[in-house]
């Protein structure tokens, strides 16, 4: 095998492996939430609606930040107020 076909390889197989890892954080933050929202809503915290605008909020958040529609700054402080606004 060349070196150039062994390279090959090794970044197709190093593409599987990442590919395996988002989904399994992909699986696992799902997981996360949904255990944390079934624990709020058992113990009376909070409603199913209230904490699936919370995620709403955060998941719009986290995607504009991605994008480059808002600044590091812009994102925690709407991070920080959806927070706040919750605990009131």
């Amino acid at each position: 095998m060349s070196k150039e076909n062994c390279r090959k390889e090794m970044k197709e197989e190093e593409k599987r492996r990442m590919t395996k890892c988002r989904i399994i954080s992909d699986e696992r933050d799902k997981y996360r939430k949904t255990n944390v929202e079934r624990k709020y809503v058992e113990e009376g915290h909070m409603t199913k609606k209230d904490i699936s605008a919370i995620q709403h909020r955060i998941d719009t958040l986290g995607e504009r930040y991605r994008s480059g529609t808002v600044t590091a700054m812009e994102y925690l402080d709407g991070l920080s107020y959806t927070v706040a606004k919750r605990k009131h």
